[in-house]
């Protein structure tokens, strides 16, 4: 067995036979002298191999924020408005003599007032003897400049109460850190006594040319050893992504691209959304700071912008007002895909086309089960060189969830502002036993066809694909389709709850 063993291996069971209790990582490199990524390494292989006990701590790590940088350097702002303090002097004045930020200022004068170290009478702040209030003040200063020397610092329970006020005045923050500490087990230090001489690791081409590989002792490899059963898997939304590509290319579509950074002209103003719309609010959309606006197009802009304001030559009344060029060009992270289509609809290529777009757009929305600050879109468009209504763009859906394994439609009537008529699709999903909406659906308004030069009705639909993922494989909570909050074992279980086309 000792054969087995690498050099690296040898070596961190010589360096640690002496520890007699459980040491972290930290320690042990500091002790060893070794290079921390080799030990863990090292470490691991010996624990498999039943030479190092291990066992694991859950501790809590402190570290001090910038605020809390700044109250190490210069002091707590209390204890500088007290030392300040010599005698009874006015509110104003002392707040320009004590150097204090004006919140500091206030903040200390209030903490100060409820714990009985000062009193304001007729304008002046006297100051009073608190011993108490002083201990504790000289205790907290301790424990924040032994935060800011000993890192990582690890939460213990008589500096609870003190680091539970200093998170509420920012001056820290807290993580959960698994701390792995190791020891050498006897097992370990049986082996130790059997290694006698170093093991080579492999053999060189000089060591075969001089013959010295002779007299040498190899390490040997035990090629019975069990490995892992588990491999890796593709994430469900990712082959979720495939499915639909490979099902729109099947039925002739084109992909599109086009950039997440978006103006407002194309984003918004194509698609007939009036300028003072609610989705065009700063709680709903997520506009650039720097650069703050981007380039339009001058002669598709003067059409937009009567399009606008009295309906230009499409028979609409348009939305009246002023259309601001101001507000067209201002740059936001897209909010949806429909922003690619139009790019693609203003390049006038002759009809018939088809083109689908599977990417990602952001919204300025509360995180919860149900909504992701960022989440991905799935558009489709069908350009043809006949007028096109609801019954082909019913078939095209039909044939579209068809392949995604779902059979079982509806279509119910909604309200779009590009599009009309337009239907929300719902699907019936025979394992959860209901009905559920998949997404959106219309025949593209004049508004928005003519300024491109397209006479001919359009049919388009999108979808959400977490949505749809969720549905599929059966989650509530859509911070476990896609996010940092995904747990990756979960992703080697997820099955679908229906059969998708192969």
């Amino acid at each position: 067995m000792e054969t087995e063993l690498s050099a690296i291996e040898r070596k961190t069971l010589s360096l640690i036979k002496n520890l007699k209790s459980f040491q972290s990582v930290e320690v042990l490199a500091e002790k060893t002298g070794m290079k921390k990524d080799s030990l863990i390494k090292a470490l691991s292989i010996l624990e498999e191999k039943g030479f190092v006990d291990k066992k694991e701590k859950v501790l809590e790590e402190v570290s001090l924020t910038k605020t809390g940088i700044s109250v190490v350097k210069k002091g707590f702002p209390e204890k500088i408005f007290l030392n300040g303090l010599k005698k009874p002097v006015g509110i104003k004045d002392y707040k320009k003599k004590s150097k204090l930020k004006e919140q500091e200022f206030n903040i200390s004068m209030g903490l100060l007032k409820r714990n009985d170290c000062i009193k304001i009478e007729k304008g002046l702040i006297c100051k009073k003897n608190n011993e108490k209030f002083l201990k504790e003040l000289n205790q907290k200063e301790e424990l924040i400049n032994k935060i800011n020397k000993k890192k990582p610092f690890y939460l213990k329970k008589e500096d609870e109460k003190y680091v539970e006020e200093f998170l509420k005045r920012g001056l820290v923050v807290k993580k959960i850190r698994v701390v792995r500490q190791y020891r050498i087990n006897e097992n370990g230090k049986k082996i130790l006594k059997n290694l006698k001489e170093d093991l080579i690791e492999k053999l060189t081409p000089k060591m075969i040319l001089d013959g010295t590989w002779k007299n040498k002792k190899f390490r040997s490899y035990n090629l019975r050893t069990k490995y892992p059963s588990s491999f890796g898997k593709k994430h469900f939304l990712k082959e979720m992504t495939g499915l639909i590509k490979q099902i729109f290319i099947e039925m002739g579509f084109k992909e599109m691209k086009s950039d997440y950074v978006e103006t407002c002209f194309w984003n918004f103003d194509n698609c007939f959304m009036r300028q003072d719309h609610p989705n065009r609010e700063i709680m709903d959309t997520y506009f650039l700071k720097y650069p703050s606006k981007g380039r339009i197009p001058e002669d598709l802009s003067k059409i937009i912008k009567s399009v606008h304001e009295d309906g230009w030559k499409t028979g609409s009344k348009g939305w009246g007002g002023e259309w601001s060029k101001k507000e067209a060009e201002k740059l936001i992270l897209r909010t949806h895909t429909t922003a690619t289509t139009f790019r693609m609809l203003s390049k006038c290529f002759k009809p018939p086309y088809k083109f689908f777009s599977v990417d990602r757009i952001f919204r300025n929305e509360t995180l919860d089960f149900k909504h992701l600050h960022e989440f991905h879109q799935v558009e489709g468009v069908i350009v043809a060189d006949k007028p096109l209504s609801l019954a082909n763009l019913i078939a095209v859906l039909k044939e579209f969830y068809k392949k995604m394994g779902v059979k079982k439609l509806r279509f119910k009537p909604t309200y779009n502002p590009y599009t009309e008529p337009s239907m929300e699709i719902f699907a019936y999903l025979p394992k959860l036993k209901k009905w559920v909406e998949l997404g959106n659906s219309g025949v593209f308004r004049p508004e928005v066809l003519l300024p491109h030069g397209i006479t001919k009705p359009v049919i388009a639909w999108g979808l959400g694909l977490e949505r749809l993922a969720m549905l599929c494989y059966g989650i509530d909570d859509i911070r476990q389709v896609y996010g940092h909050f995904v747990d990756v074992e979960n992703i080697k279980k997820t099955k679908p709850i229906f059969k998708v086309s192969e």
